[in-house]
């Protein structure tokens, strides 16, 4: 499991129709096999943790991205399972492989009058809980 708490300038989502565009956006590339690209476009949009912090939490994904495939197949794909309200909002979906779902899940606070990503993680036994 990934778990990547959100302390650079955020990305502020005035909506929940913009938080939303944004979790898909997310996971259409990894979907698609581009990982990096969806790790980075969520490291945009963190408020907590460093840089460099994030980077090494990109790599460690990176590093297991070729296992995960071959133990679980290729991407087909994802689909949006819900979105919860207690007292932060939370999206979630699920990424699905040839053998086995994994889980995403993106919180959001909202400190003021925009919501920023709070955390988010992915993980295989996280889709059970779906």
């Amino acid at each position: 499991m990934l778990l990547m708490p959100a302390t650079l300038p955020a990305r502020e989502f005035r909506s929940e129709a913009e938080m939303r565009a944004f979790t898909d956006q997310v996971m259409e590339l990894a979907s698609a096999g581009n990982l990096k690209a969806a790790l980075d476009l969520v490291s945009e949009a963190y408020t907590v943790v460093p840089r460099a912090e994030l980077e090494a939490m990109t790599g460690q994904a990176l590093l297991q991205a070729p296992m995960v495939e071959g133990r679980f197949g290729n991407s087909l794909g994802h689909e949006f399972v819900k979105e919860e309200k207690a007292g932060k909002s939370i999206v979630r979906y699920v990424q699905k492989f040839e053998k086995h779902p994994v889980g995403w899940r993106f919180v959001f606070s909202k400190p003021a009058d925009h919501w920023l990503v709070n955390s988010f993680f992915f993980s295989d036994t996280m889709a059970e809980q779906l």
